[in-house]
């Protein structure tokens, strides 16, 4: 077991290098030979991938180098580093990955790029620097402190003030967070006092950049993996990667073109970030009703550099906002991931139909608004639960609603298992286009079950193809 402050001097011995990322406890297996590698060393390609340069080995005796060799040379061939580096007793001894011949110098690395850029390695330097928390805080606080991280290094680069990265406390920390927050207009909730010193922890962020579309992937993917793992209450926030998946590629097939969405319920924004993929809308309008969900998923899309005139997301309860005037059925398109299960008794702010006789799901309320808001001949997908469609009550009424003034083009059970760990509620999507004329109808419905996630893919393709050869359109 390598001391804290040893691994600390290992890791910043190599950076002054000029490695970049330094990684511990890789694992490696190649024929019989299999086992982890203390540290390697990564130096930055001119495509912002890694490249691995070195691979150490530390031993707290001194032992014949020449029974450590073999072992390593299968390692260093399979990450295909330049260089081993044997640490003995504290002692370095470098060598030539390729020939072992002792190095009379250690060698001095340099980056072809000043930035990472690919997702995958983004996304692990933030899960590393995670690993470095664990035990400190708990996932519920390391949400804000990773949100509160990415916002510093944005700010300190928006504001030519970078330099102060390097140096910051965690009293200095805090100070800078408020700041930018305020700049901002964010608040992530959550408290910063119970941190380890940051000076270990920020370094994790060397060669990570200040801003990028891949940040952006990176960071909600992570939210997406650690929440699982973890279940609880975030779940409400968080779309399932298959859905939102889903979402993408039937909205790319829709063909709208300089368009403007609304999605209803944005959370932490995966929903957002599936139609912003497809480059079909100019302009994106979010909803969220909790101001730290909202701040995450603006933070999401200030990080890749969208302004607000492309991606707005406000904090606001769905069911209550009111468009400005003027704008009311302006949409081509509106997404819904509504909070399951949850739901809403008069008064309401607004006349709704589904709740004439009582309280309505979120869901009904949502999607009754959204034939409000969205243009004729638009399009409104929908997560809901499976009462929805089959329900009395308020979901009578909206099923209604929308064979009065929608045409149903696909109703799709998503897999059973598609919302776990965080709900075991079966769910359907809906996708709805709304009626050009009163008079319009429609013969044909698009239905479909796929047992599993790996069929959803296969299900959108049949779906798309059905529109084209005449559907119900």
């Amino acid at each position: 077991m390598i001391e804290n402050e040893k691994q600390y001097d290992i890791e910043n011995e190599l950076k002054s290098l000029g490695c970049v990322i330094v990684r511990s406890g890789i694992s490696w297996s190649k024929q019989r030979n299999k086992g982890t590698i203390d540290f390697v060393g990564y130096t930055i390609r001119k495509d912002g991938t890694l490249r691995a340069e070195v691979l150490v080995v530390v031993k707290q005796r001194m032992l014949p180098i020449h029974t450590l060799i073999p072992p390593m040379a299968e390692a260093a061939e399979e990450l295909g580093v330049k260089y081993v580096l044997f640490i003995l007793e504290g002692q370095s001894h470098w060598f030539n990955a390729k020939t072992f011949i002792p190095l009379q110098e250690q060698p001095v690395f340099e980056n072809e790029a000043a930035y990472l850029q690919n997702e995958d390695d983004l996304r692990q330097v933030l899960f590393e620097m995670f690993n470095q928390l664990r035990g400190y805080i708990s996932f519920s606080q390391y949400l804000p402190f990773l949100c509160s991280v990415l916002l510093v290094r944005f700010f300190l680069h928006k504001r030519d003030r970078m330099i102060e990265w390097e140096d910051l406390s965690n009293d200095k920390f805090a100070q800078v967070v408020k700041e930018a927050e305020d700049a901002f207009d964010l608040n992530f909730g959550g408290s910063l006092s119970t941190l380890p010193s940051l000076t270990s922890i920020l370094k994790y962020l060397d060669g990570f950049p200040p801003s990028g579309i891949e940040i952006s992937k990176a960071f909600l993917k992570l939210i997406s993996q650690l929440s699982r793992e973890r279940g609880g209450n975030d779940g409400q926030f968080i779309t399932s990667p298959h859905i939102a998946t889903f979402f993408r590629n039937v909205i790319e097939g829709l063909g709208q073109s300089d368009a403007k969405a609304l999605d209803m319920g944005s959370g932490f924004g995966f929903v957002i970030q599936a139609v912003h993929e497809t480059c079909r809308y100019e302009n994106i309008l979010g909803l969220e009703l909790s101001r730290s969900a909202s701040s995450v998923c603006r933070l999401a899309y200030l990080l890749e550099g969208k302004s607000a005139e492309q991606i707005k997301v406000l904090e606001a309860d769905a069911i209550s906002w009111l468009p400005s005037t003027g704008h009311e059925s302006n949409f081509d398109l509106v997404t819904i991931d509504p909070p399951l299960g949850y739901n809403y008794s008069a008064p309401l702010t607004e006349e709704y139909e589904v709740a004439k006789h009582g309280k309505a799901k979120a869901s009904d309320l949502m999607i009754e608004k959204a034939l409000r808001l969205t243009k004729s001949g638009g399009y409104v997908l929908a997560i809901v639960p499976e009462n929805t469609l089959f329900g009395s009550g308020s979901s009578k009424r909206l099923r209604d609603l929308i064979l009065e003034r929608a045409i149903v083009e696909a109703i799709i059970k998503m897999p059973d298992h598609i919302l776990k760990p965080y709900t075991s509620a079966r769910v359907s999507i809906l996708i709805i286009r709304l009626k050009k004329d009163v008079d319009e109808t429609a013969e044909h419905v698009f239905i479909a079950s796929p047992e599993q996630v790996e069929y959803l893919e296969q299900t959108v393709t049949s779906f798309l193809k059905w529109r084209a050869e005449g559907g119900n359109l």
